[in-house]
């Protein structure tokens, strides 16, 4: 009468899971239709967000700030907060070395056709006891080229409510296992389209001290 339900993957009997984003201990924080995505999606509460080198992003808990993941498992989508949008548009183009301009009015960037978009750094989002990473291609593909110049579109969209939606590439590179009985969300690399991703495990007993930091 209750378990896990796998679709489309035999069972995957070892991953490591989230930690959910109760609504009872962080509604204090949240908006409130956050607090809507909170009942009706799979929620993750972030405790870091890093460039590949393991260097902090400068805005993430700056403010201290609640940040949490969105899972929609039926659309094979994830949300993540608004600021990671502008973040990750600003340090592409910041990289590009003005080889890449954004469009205006669109959800687009210009580059040289020189430009090899694969130099752009991975993100990696830390929700407690795994990380998954985000390589360019799951946020940008090319979709028009030219001579000169080659449009790449981002694979995301902004989204209302100080949310953006992130297709389903990123959803493909990892099992997402969505456990009712505590509400939560594992993940393990999926070994046919894993395209070099990793998914590391942090220490416990550090991320227990970083979330007893944060939450103070």
């Amino acid at each position: 009468s209750h378990g896990i339900l796998f679709i489309g993957e035999k069972g995957i009997e070892e991953y490591k899971k989230c930690f959910p984003s109760p609504i009872k201990e962080d509604n204090a924080v949240l908006k409130p239709m956050v607090y809507m995505f909170n009942k009706n999606y799979w929620t993750c509460k972030i405790y870091q967000f890093k460039y590949e080198n393991e260097t902090d992003v400068s805005y993430f808990n700056s403010d201290g700030h609640f940040f949490q993941a969105m899972f929609d498992s039926g659309s094979s989508l994830l949300q993540l907060p608004r600021q990671f949008y502008d973040v990750i548009i600003d340090d592409y183009l910041r990289m590009s070395e003005g080889k890449c301009k954004k469009k205006k009015k669109m959800n687009a960037m210009m580059c040289d056709s020189t430009f090899d978009i694969e130099t752009l750094t991975r993100y990696k989002v830390n929700l407690y006891n795994f990380t998954i990473e985000f390589l360019p291609i799951d946020l940008v593909k090319a979709i028009l080229n030219r001579t000169e110049e080659t449009m790449y579109m981002f694979m995301f969209i902004p989204g209302s409510d100080d949310n953006f939606v992130i297709g389903n590439n990123i959803m493909k590179r990892y099992h997402f296992i969505f456990d009712m009985n505590d509400n939560s969300v594992g993940a393990s690399v999926n070994g046919e389209y894993n395209g070099n991703v990793t998914l590391s495990h942090f220490n416990e007993k550090y991320i227990t001290m970083f979330a007893f930091e944060f939450s103070v």
